[in-house]
């Protein structure tokens, strides 16, 4: 491990060398071991959760996985003013500066304000259920399951988030494949124990990953959990999770908003369908972007010049549009093979 390793950082530095005409630094060699830790973890994880959504759509057919895929979609944009961006706020603040006071300060302080956030957020959802159900053309049995997926996956959004903001990037590409583990024997033992064949079995996985995942994480964060609340840190996080909700807004729509037209003008199973195509086309080159993002963000919060940051990703885009491009190609082609 070690002599790969040393073979791997030494193409590294030469690659680096060559871009940015110096030799890699302590704060980038602990960048790369991080992306490293990363990749290593999601790549494991992707193997388990891609497995999950074949067999997912090949044994449940094409109605009873797009009612899955359509009970998430929609729960995307009802998890949307439950978390409000604060999550992104907490990351920006608490990877800034390693303060163990601050950082529980932070960390319990956007957890209250969550918890206030999707607690309202649930009344105005049960208030307004006809109206809603409306808009999304769902029955009443796939909005109350997409509120489920949507609480349930704020709680592993924001316990997750937490363990990025505090650098705790081992901990995190550990847990990535214990998650995905979970998710495909939940799933084996809902199909082949409880014979379930229906869009219940891959949904309660998927909520029993999140959930055992979620509650994990919260035990390694216990000494940052106080019934706190600081209003100061509150104004700072609101401020900044104004605009990081605009981004999310923007990928929610562009992530979701097809599956919700195709059943409003379809059918069900035309979005499992459509679905079990477009996922096999857009793993690969949502893989290399979730590695990358997870490491940057913290690293980038905690660098005091982000200028030269800036300038040095500029240097990289081009190298990332031409490497990025044939990866993801490769990927697509493997799919239709």
């Amino acid at each position: 491990m070690t002599n790969s390793y040393s073979i791997l950082f030494a193409l590294t530095n030469t690659i680096y060398r060559a871009i940015f005409h110096e030799e890699i630094s302590t704060e980038v060699e602990k960048f790369i071991k991080n992306l490293s830790y990363v990749g290593i973890g999601t790549i494991v994880a992707s193997v388990f959760s891609f497995s999950f959504n074949i067999l997912a759509g090949r044994w449940l057919g094409p109605l009873e996985y797009g009612t899955f895929t359509l009970i998430q979609s929609v729960a995307m944009f009802l998890y949307i003013p439950m978390l409000l961006g604060f999550h992104t706020a907490m990351i920006k603040y608490n990877a800034e500066k390693i303060d163990f006071a601050r950082q529980r300060c932070i960390i319990s302080t956007t957890y209250i304000l969550v918890f206030l956030f999707t607690v309202v957020s649930l009344l105005v959802y049960f208030i307004f259920s006809n109206e809603l159900t409306a808009i999304f053309s769902i029955s009443h049995e796939v909005f109350l399951f997409a509120v489920l997926f949507a609480v349930l996956f704020v709680f592993y959004t924001l316990t997750t988030e937490t363990l990025k903001s505090l650098h705790m990037m081992r901990a995190y590409s550990r847990l990535m494949p214990v998650h995905a583990v979970i998710l495909l024997c939940a799933f084996f033992i809902s199909v082949f124990f409880f014979k379930e064949l229906s869009f219940k079995s891959s949904l309660f996985s998927m909520l029993i990953a999140y959930g055992m995942i979620g509650g994990i994480i919260l035990v390694i964060l216990r000494e940052y959990l106080r019934p706190k609340f600081n209003r100061a840190w509150a104004r700072k996080l609101h401020k900044y999770s104004v605009y990081s909700l605009m981004g999310g807004i923007s990928f929610i729509l562009y992530s979701n908003i097809d599956k919700i037209f195709i059943n409003k003008y379809a059918t069900v199973s035309d979005v499992g369908l459509y679905w079990a195509y477009n996922y096999s086309f857009t793993t690969v080159i949502l893989l290399c972007v979730n590695i990358f993002v997870t490491v940057f963000f913290p690293v980038a919060s905690m660098c005091p010049n982000k200028v030269m940051l800036f300038e040095r990703i500029k240097k990289i885009t081009i190298l990332l549009i031409i490497f990025g491009w044939p990866i993801a190609a490769i990927g697509n082609v493997s799919d239709l093979l």
